[in-house]
């Protein structure tokens, strides 16, 4: 049976753009690139992080019409996260809002994870990391003063083998429930209330 070059649905390449596309061979059926690599050149959002593990991460911003110190107030009220992150069902530390605090977090679709605080600098950022075997999610939250408005910038780094399975997935749930997440905050840092 001969092999035929072809794109990613099984369609033949002329063969003056066959050097340039991701090709597989057709035998009896269409055989397309790994998830991974289809996944890598689709994406808009993603960064590769400043380490060397290959990490995925993705990244939004919003500026915020009041001042750093009060959306960390809303930060540390880490039991009513959920009323302004629709991606979160319920969380809690076992203890005060610090660095080295740990708790659970349980989003709106997955099961509970652990969490920790790994960084915080008052009125700046914090840090908190969920684990489990073979993953891990890192959580960067920054406040930047810009005048009389602050930036607000969410990071999500995620880690470990299974990043391969469970990377696309989240890449996809992260680029539309973080806008959403920045836009609740705003609405509750400037009007007291999400509409």
């Amino acid at each position: 049976m001969r092999a035929v070059p072809s794109t990613a649905s099984g369609h033949k390449l002329p063969a003056s753009t066959q050097q340039n596309q991701f090709t597989s061979f057709v035998f009896e059926r269409p055989i397309t690139p790994p998830l991974a690599t289809r996944w890598l050149a689709q994406q808009r959002h993603f960064q590769p992080p400043p380490f060397g593990d290959h990490a995925m991460q993705v990244e939004h911003r919003i500026s915020v019409r009041t001042s750093p110190t009060k959306i960390f107030s809303i930060y540390a009220d880490v039991s009513n996260w959920h009323t302004w992150d629709p991606d979160t069902k319920n969380a809690f530390l076992n203890g005060e809002f610090q660095l080295g605090a740990k708790g659970k977090l349980t989003p709106t679709k997955g099961q509970t994870v652990p969490m920790v605080v790994t960084e915080l600098i008052p009125s700046r950022s914090f840090t908190v990391e969920s684990k489990i075997p073979l993953f891990k999610m890192v959580f960067e939250h920054e406040l930047h003063p810009r005048g009389v408005d602050t930036e607000v910038v969410h990071r999500v780094t995620f880690s470990g083998p299974l990043k391969i399975l469970l990377g696309p997935m989240l890449i996809k749930q992260l680029n539309v429930g973080l806008p959403r997440t920045l836009g609740n905050l705003k609405l509750l840092a400037e009007k007291g209330e999400i509409a």
